[in-house]
């Protein structure tokens, strides 16, 4: 802006180009009277920055090694074979400098993986960091289980496919479940299934040491065909032992879940592993504890609970059988108070086992139901020193009504 409006600027305003270092700009303005007075600028220019280090540098969820530092070029990382890619984050020393490549998500293979974070700074010169990443190769292992069929012991070859805070999944070799199917069977264990059983039943006793629960996925061999019925899933107190006493353990705290015809991942497949792992803790507290086994009936029964509460309402397929009879045993006196009786066992007899889970499932939805503390009668009987009914009368004199202190009068 001039000071008098006759006044004119005849030049040096307007877009100068700038070399780095001093730059003069003269501007000079022209009175009226054609008398002239020049200005002179000095701008001085700063060269570019050099600077194409990175202020820091780092996969998500994992370690690199060593310590980042900006002079450090190189890096490694070793991750297990679960983790099939990974996140790089990095930040610049320099604002003005740029991240040309390497960060954000990267697929791995099994073995060796480089990433390359590179870095431009403001005069065009380049950094590049390097990740050397090795992927695990898969954990395997081989198990002993036993048929259903004729209780013989085999050998299950298997990869570990989905891993959690409290779980490891692995899954019989030769199947084709997909490790993302294993993952997520895994976290809705971690998620929903192993705080429900600590809460309202017991803690396994973590025989391994290691502060996981192992869940097998196999073809439980079931003698299943393809109709009829299967096996969807056991526990097998066997493993609770060292080898030294029984030598076909694989000492850990472990479900066995069909993969044929039950389908991993579906409602009833994680309303298996609910049953299941109440068989685990529930052996935990008392044989483990004392050398005395609860009764089948109730164990069966308190298992029938953890699928109530895992499905949050009730099992359709449990009170359909009921109401079915199909094979016409329960309306002749079968239940679940006899569990290994004519009913189940004798060749003659209808075999039917599901009368007895069905039983018993709506006589424990019955003591839930009345009790003060609804699921909470389930601990009291499993916490109870008795193994037998005794455990069942008291809890029900206690959470439902003091005058049922017989089993006669429940």
């Amino acid at each position: 802006m001039i000071a008098d409006a006759t006044a004119e600027i005849l030049f040096g305003t307007g877009v100068a180009n700038l070399t780095v270092g001093s730059n003069e700009i003269d501007i000079v303005v022209e009175a009226e009277d054609s008398s002239q007075k020049t200005y002179t600028v000095t701008i001085t220019r700063a060269a570019a920055s050099t600077n194409s280090n990175l202020a820091s540098l780092a996969i998500v969820g994992e370690t690199i090694s060593p310590t980042f530092t900006p002079a450090t070029a190189t890096y490694t990382a070793t991750v297990p074979f679960l983790t099939t890619d990974i996140v790089v984050t990095a930040d610049t020393e320099d604002a003005t400098a740029t991240i040309l490549s390497g960060l954000g998500s990267h697929a791995l293979v099994v073995g060796a993986n480089v990433i390359q974070v590179v870095v431009e700074a403001e005069d065009l010169s380049t950094t590049t960091y390097t990740i050397n990443i090795t992927r695990e190769v898969a954990v395997t292992r081989t198990f002993r289980a036993r048929t259903a069929t004729d209780d013989s012991w085999y050998d299950v070859d298997s990869t570990l496919l989905g891993s959690g805070t409290h779980v490891d999944v692995f899954v019989e070799d030769g199947h084709g479940i997909s490790m993302t199917t294993a993952q997520n069977i895994a976290n809705e264990f971690d998620s929903n299934i192993y705080d429900l059983i600590h809460n309202n039943f017991a803690v396994e006793s973590d025989v391994d040491g290691n502060g996981k629960v192992i869940l097998l996925l196999l073809d439980i061999v079931d003698g299943y065909t393809g109709f009829g019925g299967y096996v969807a899933g056991y526990f097998d107190p066997t493993h609770m032992f060292s080898t030294a006493t029984e030598p076909n353990s694989n000492q850990a705290d472990m479900v066995f879940l069909d993969l044929n015809p039950a389908v991993p991942g579906s409602d009833e497949f994680y309303s298996t592993i609910a049953h299941e792992m109440q068989h685990l803790v529930n052996f935990s507290v008392t044989f483990l504890v004392d050398g005395s086994i609860q009764d089948t009936w109730i164990n069966e029964g308190l298992s029938t609970g953890a699928e109530y509460l895992y499905a949050g309402g009730q099992i359709p397929s449990r009170i359909a059988y009921y109401n079915a009879d199909p094979l016409s045993s329960i309306r002749f006196g079968n239940n679940f108070y006899i569990w290994n009786g004519f009913y189940e066992l004798d060749p003659t007899g209808p075999q039917d086992l599901l009368a007895n889970y069905s039983t018993v499932y709506l006589f424990f939805q019955w003591l839930r139901i009345h009790a003060s503390n609804d699921s909470g009668v389930y601990s009291d009987i499993l916490s109870s020193s008795y193994r037998d009914y005794r455990a069942v009368v008291d809890s029900t004199a206690l959470r439902i009504d003091s005058s049922l202190d017989t089993w006669e009068e429940i």
